[in-house]
């Protein structure tokens, strides 16, 4: 048999760590924004209370004298199990009922402020009641109602009772109810359905949305900033000149959505799906577009300085007048793609395919182009000044009143629309132009060394001062000084 004082020195050192450890729990609940995690630390209290108990009830059986001394211990004993149960049943007569009504109960009330009023007999005390009742008025939210008389439990009750209202309701929330529990503190909204909600103007930053359906939604003008978006579904949303600053949108169905005006700057757009997407006059300076699909997209004025696009899909994308300015566009698809008046100033582009591209009135000035696909494109008035074409794919490409001064262009040009070109300086060592039309270029000090002529119009060109050494001439013989 324990001795008695032992038995009660035991209890009384585990009530003294419990409380230590509550007090510390309850101390940062304040800082907790996960709500499993509260309901898992709830838990974790109880367990403990019922231990305790346990360990006070064996003592009790198996100790029949009680001396004075022993009264007091056990006094005292019976003081802290008493106070640290209080948290218990608070958490009991409010949330048990709540489990016990079940779902369907929720589910007929489609108001929250009906809701609360259902759930007002359950509440512990009269302040609790008054918090509650206080915060169905979007005005005077509960974080800062709470004074210093207020307990933390209290708080950690209101954040229980968004819990379950969420957990009920979150495949049918008005835009009404979502705005209460965001305004008391709630930021786990993952899965959610929002369809069609009326968020504009809504300062609604940081929140997690992951897999939350808000297609439809009016989300115009909305602060997300920092949000995360991560699988949810926007399709058809209006996200018209919101704030998105370091948003993630990672595997997002983003198809049809309208972000014109926005400011995307620094999200993370990782293989999101943006088929058909509004991008116009968008900020998505430094973003990550790593894999995302753009095909069909708009994004016209569109800012992608400093943007990584690896493996982006650009397909009949528009891109007029885009900022692309020393952008990394290796290796990309972007045929098809309406890139006209695009500053493309010094962008990597090798490897890229850019056949049938509209690229006219383009700034290509210092651009890497080396080993591009350049077929059919339509580089008229573009500014290729310095550009590097060297092995580019020039086929049938119109580059007619292109500026190609100190170009690097050994490319094949076979049948290249060139009329009209400035080629001042331009190094064309080496290239295929024949058939190329060139008719009124300006070919001054242009180095057409082993360059092939071959059926290439050269009416009305300006040859002064080109170097034509080795060159093989329109009518199929080498040139001759």
């Amino acid at each position: 048999m324990i001795e008695p004082n032992n038995a009660i020195a035991f209890i009384l050192h585990k009530i003294e760590l419990l409380e230590t450890q509550i007090q510390e729990i309850l101390n940062s609940l304040v800082n907790i924004n996960d709500l499993e995690e509260i309901l898992s630390i709830i838990s974790a209290i109880e367990q403990k209370i019922d231990c305790l108990q346990q360990q006070l009830g064996e003592f009790l059986i198996n100790n029949n004298r009680i001396d004075n001394r022993l009264e007091q211990y056990l006094d005292h004993l019976q003081q802290q199990l008493e106070q640290i149960s209080f948290h218990q049943d608070q958490f009991n007569l409010f949330y048990q009922p709540i489990i016990e009504q079940g779902s369907d109960d929720f589910e007929e009330r489609s108001d929250l402020s009906d809701l609360l009023n259902w759930l007002e007999p359950h509440l512990p005390n009269q302040s609790l009641s008054n918090q509650i009742h206080s915060s169905i008025q979007p005005e005077l939210p509960v974080c800062e109602s709470l004074d210093t008389n207020k307990t933390k439990i209290e708080r950690l009750l209101f954040w229980l009772i968004c819990h379950k209202i969420f957990q009920f309701k979150k495949e049918h929330l008005s835009s009404k109810d979502f705005l209460l529990l965001y305004e008391n503190g709630l930021r786990e909204f993952q899965q959610i359905n929002l369809t069609g909600l009326n968020l504009v103007g809504k300062n609604l930053r940081p929140i997690n949305l992951t897999q939350a359906n808000l297609s439809l939604a009016n989300l115009t003008q909305t602060n997300l900033q920092n949000s995360n978006l991560s699988q949810a579904n926007l399709s058809y949303a209006n996200l018209c000149q919101a704030n998105l600053y370091g948003v993630t949108f990672e595997a997002a169905n983003l198809t049809y959505t309208n972000f014109y005006q926005a400011n995307l700057e620094r999200s993370q757009l990782i293989k999101a799906q943006l088929q058909n997407a509004n991008l116009q006059q968008v900020n998505l300076i430094a973003a990550n577009l790593s894999q995302a699909n753009l095909t069909a997209a708009n994004l016209s004025q569109a800012k992608l300085m400093g943007a990584k696009l690896n493996l982006v899909k650009f397909e009949q994308t528009k891109l007029i007048e885009a900022e692309l300015k020393n952008v990394n566009l290796s290796n990309l698809d972007l045929s098809q793609a309406n890139l006209q008046q695009a500053n493309l100033t010094r962008i990597n582009g090798q490897n890229a395919n850019f056949s049938g591209t509209n690229l006219s009135k383009a700034n290509l000035k210092e651009a890497n182009l080396i080993n591009a696909d350049l077929s059919r494109a339509n580089l008229q008035q573009a500014n290729l000044h310095r550009a590097n074409l060297k092995e580019a794919n020039l086929i049938a490409a119109n580059l007619s009143n292109a500026n190609l001064v100190e170009a690097h262009l050994n490319s094949k040009c076979i049948g290249a629309n060139l009329v009209n070109t400035d080629l001042r300086s331009a190094n064309l060592c080496n290239a295929h132009l024949g058939g190329a039309d060139l008719r009124g270029a300006d070919l001054t000090s242009a180095n057409l060394t082993g360059a092939i002529l071959i059926n290439a119009k050269l009416e009305g060109a300006n040859l002064t001062n080109a170097q034509l050494q080795d060159a093989t001439m329109p009518d199929g013989n080498q040139w001759k000084q």
